[in-house]
């Protein structure tokens, strides 16, 4: 059972994860009122529409740690709230950010629909360019190796630069983050997935591919930097254990 949310300035300064497990999705919610409230009405209308079709996309989907709802909040209020971007398209795609790869049926409105079909009604619903974003975010159909996806992501965020602060944001969720991910093996899984990438985004944000504020950079930096400690504490403390249950088997 969540608490009582507090007042507009206490959930102004908590960590999004601190809101998550104190508050819930009402808190992500009321943060989420809290950053949008300043945006032009144009932009907050667009955000809102956004944020109703998410949840109901997503609505039956769960992560290990909670709603999946509130991963999509968390992405969203990261981009404008530590990375200081208002822009209304890239925020637009942060909501949406995994419907083109997970949802498309519900988007279209028939079962085997092609991503094609989903990018076409989010730019008849939005703009070309939210499109576009969302589609350097979405990965291929199918079963796809760790190489594959890391080519995909690299030749993605370098075809399309608005995507790379929803994709930093989307990656310090799941990886930053790692330690509110409920199980030890999908832990590991995800360093396994993730850790490769650290050396790449950080070049990004080096190279200014996207243009970040210099705070929003070395908020970024920080994260990578957590992450990639977090990762290889996990996969190294799999790699003990399982070398342990091998001696475990072999001189007990």
């Amino acid at each position: 059972m969540t608490e009582k949310l507090p007042s507009a300035e206490t959930l102004a300064g908590m960590p999004l994860h601190e809101i998550t497990i104190t508050y819930g999705t009402a808190g992500l919610i009321g943060r989420y009122n809290l950053e949008v409230a300043s945006l032009p009405e144009e932009s907050q209308w667009q955000l809102n529409q956004a944020f109703l079709s998410a949840a109901e996309w997503h609505k039956d989907q769960k992560r290990t740690n909670g709603p999946y709802i509130d991963h999509i909040l968390r992405v969203m209020l990261r981009v404008i709230s530590h990375y200081g971007i208002d822009d209304p398209d890239i925020l637009t795609a942060a909501l949406l950010h995994d419907s083109i790869e997970d949802q498309r049926d519900k988007i279209v409105g028939h079962e085997g629909s092609t991503v094609e079909e989903a990018l076409a009604v989010v730019t008849e619903t939005y703009n070309p360019r939210v499109a576009a974003i969302l589609k350097a975010l979405t990965n291929p159909p199918g079963d796809i190796s760790r190489e594959q996806y890391d080519e995909h992501v690299r030749q993605s965020l370098l075809g399309e630069p608005d995507a790379t602060p929803v994709k930093i944001s989307d990656f310090a969720d799941n990886a930053a983050g790692i330690f509110w991910t409920i199980g030890e093996d999908k832990k590991h899984q995800l360093s396994y997935k993730y850790l490769p990438l650290v050396p790449f985004y950080r070049d990004l944000i080096y190279q200014d591919t996207y243009p970040f504020n210099p705070e929003a950079k070395q908020k970024i930096l920080k994260q990578l930097s957590d992450a990639e400690l977090r990762m290889n504490d996990i996969i190294k403390a799999a790699r003990q254990q399982s070398v342990g249950t091998i001696a475990s088997k072999h001189y007990n």
